[in-house]
């Protein structure tokens, strides 16, 4: 599913195979805006798990960095926003220096299991300001029964980082859909011919407080940020809404 994949955005169509290069090491902090990746022990159990598509390696690193660059790079080109294009940030939860990144993303959720020690990191972050958006529950195949037990995995074990927040299905009317770009649910592509499903979390479960967590059901938007030489690219046509969805949570983080 991952190894080679058509880029489109505003026009542009290119190709690229999946890259092979060394991880960097994490930029140093200079003050512009990060999307700290959330690094984790993956469980071994479904094999997609386990399989690595980037330098980054299995679960966690799944399209990383390129999906964290792509989305930045579309942030310093089509918006004002100071960002860092080149980043790599890669960071356990319970690593102190997390709580510098007020945007956080945690790719293939299905495939960690928290201890209590990151849970309750995890917890500090998100209730300190932190924003965390979920992607990628999939299994990197997304078979029905696939897709389903990664949402139930990560349902799950969000109840032991915020034991009273409730994941609800996000509506039109929320403003992560009415930011920077006008978008509505059914606009964010999924994995299949039906949209994603947006779901989040609230502060104190109250819809006029600010979203904790975002996270995105039945797709993987971070697939669609991946960055290329040449341009910015998606994986399938659908890549304009999946970058615009993505700029809309980067804006709606840090403004709320």
């Amino acid at each position: 599913m991952r190894s080679l994949w058509r880029y489109t955005l505003l026009g542009l169509t290119v190709m690229a195979p999946v890259a092979q290069a060394q991880l960097a090491p994490n930029a140093a902090y200079d003050g512009r805006v990060t999307l700290a990746r959330l690094k984790y022990d993956a469980l071994t159990n479904p094999e997609g798990c386990q399989e690595a598509d980037s330098p980054a390696g299995q679960g966690w690193g799944h399209d990383y960095p390129m999906s964290v660059q792509g989305l930045l790079k579309a942030a310093t080109e089509l918006t004002s926003m100071r960002a860092a294009p080149d980043s790599t940030v890669a960071l356990t939860v319970d690593d102190p220096e997390l709580l510098r990144h007020p945007l956080a993303m945690l790719t293939e959720p299905g495939c960690w299991q928290p201890t209590d020690r990151e849970a309750r990191a995890l917890r500090n972050y998100l209730t300190r300001g932190g924003f965390l958006v979920v992607d990628d529950p999939t299994f990197s195949d997304c078979t029905p029964e696939h897709c389903q037990l990664a949402i139930d995995r990560f349902e799950a074990w969000m109840e032991r980082v915020l034991p009273q927040g409730r994941v609800v299905q996000l509506t039109a009317s929320n403003p992560v859909f009415d930011n920077f770009f006008q978008l509505t649910p059914t606009t964010v592509p999924g994995v299949t011919a039906e949209p994603a499903i947006i779901m989040g979390i609230y502060q104190n479960n109250d819809p006029t407080r600010r979203l904790l967590v975002v996270a995105h059901y039945w797709t993987a938007l971070g697939h669609m940020w991946r960055y290329v030489d040449s341009g910015l690219g998606s994986g399938i046509e659908q890549g304009g809404p999946s970058y615009q969805m993505g700029l809309n949570e980067l804006m709606y983080g840090l403004s709320h």
